[in-house]
């Protein structure tokens, strides 16, 4: 039963394409059709800023609470992840659906060269309430290195706190961001993670090929929510490699039949 509701599911997608674009030489491999529910959830649904304003609330309690008991020589620090976490880019998705792209590194330089990103519900007020505590911020991002004055000029318009370049570890060379978070435990203790994706806490959940790094989470379940804080990001992130695993051509239409169930 699950086979022949695919198939029709995957039918109506291509006969709706067609239907839509007959003027238009839209190529099937570059549909965004799978990201459409995605981005309405994320941009239309009360549900969606009920789960930020609660992990917020909840990244609050949890900061507070393991400051008090921190026994680290070294000053305490928060790491947040920006995009999907403090910085609402799902106009940038919208967009792919609506252009029949793919993702796009130059599209997403222009996007944030126009630094129009909004802010996510409660995210400043968690930041603001951090520097309250006397807790440092980093902002640990793979945005790259050349769009820090971008973002900066983005988040200092929004009226996020300690937005200096100092603050701001972006992507170089890797997307891994290990080596970013032992800089800043150099010379702080991080005693909160905020993020959107699981490679914002921790290498251990990087292997999403066994399992979809399930393993992995549930090994750690008694970090999340007391020193790991997660956000709903349901557009893209490091889980897509565990479903697209063994697929030799990862398109974007091979996404849609995957997720077709």
């Amino acid at each position: 039963m699950k086979k022949i509701l695919v198939i029709c599911v995957l039918v109506s997608v291509v006969l709706i394409s067609c239907k839509n674009n007959c003027n238009q030489k839209v190529k099937i491999e570059e549909s965004q059709d799978y990201l459409i529910n995605s981005v309405l959830w994320y941009q239309c649904s009360g549900e969606m800023r009920a789960s930020y304003y609660q992990a917020f609330m909840l990244a609050e309690l949890m900061l507070e609470k393991n400051l008090k008991n921190d026994t680290s020589t070294k000053p305490a620090a928060v790491v947040l992840d920006i995009d999907e976490t403090l910085l609402d880019n799902s106009n940038f998705n919208g967009n792919m659906i609506l252009e029949n792209k793919s993702f796009d590194q130059q599209d997403w330089f222009k996007w944030t060269e126009k630094a129009e990103a909004n802010a996510l519900p409660g995210a400043i007020e968690f930041l603001n309430f951090a520097k309250e505590l006397g807790v440092e911020i980093f902002y640990i991002s793979n945005r790259m290195e050349e769009e820090l004055n971008q973002t900066i000029t983005n988040m200092d318009a929004l009226g996020f706190p300690e937005t200096k370049p100092e603050h701001f570890m972006l992507k170089s060379t890797t997307s891994n961001k290990f080596d970013r978070r032992n800089i800043i435990l150099e010379n702080y203790n991080i005693i909160l993670f905020v993020g959107d994706n699981l490679g914002d806490f921790n290498n251990d959940f990087d292997n999403r090929t066994d399992n979809y790094a399930f393993e992995s989470v549930d090994a750690n379940k008694d970090m999340f929510g007391t020193k790991y804080i997660i956000l709903p990001n349901p557009m893209y992130g490091t889980w897509e490699k565990g479903v697209l695993t063994g697929e030799g051509n990862k398109t974007e239409q091979r996404k849609s039949h995957i997720r077709g169930f």
